[in-house]
């Protein structure tokens, strides 16, 4: 499984296809509104990680969600929290 890890905001919106963030330290982003078709195929089997604090709304049609060495039921929903490393 290929690891991937991401020192910025900007080197996230960038592997995302995304243009650069207004703020460095700051960023929203709507997945279902940018354009991450390319992303989504390299995020495939990858292990993320970062150097900053990540907050995620996601709405899981099917699925688990692995972290840390735990499976979580996400099918109705999550709101994850990641600190960074």
């Amino acid at each position: 499984m290929k690891q991937v890890h991401f020192s910025t905001i900007s080197e996230y919106h960038q592997f995302a296809g995304r243009k650069a963030p207004e703020h460095p330290l700051f960023s929203i982003s709507d997945t279902h509104t940018s354009p991450h078709n390319t992303a989504n195929t390299r995020a495939d089997n990858c292990i993320f990680s970062s150097d900053f604090y990540v907050i995620s709304l996601k709405k899981v049609i099917s699925g688990n969600i692995f972290y840390g060495k735990k499976k979580y039921d996400c099918q109705s929903g999550t709101m994850l929290f990641m600190a960074p490393e």
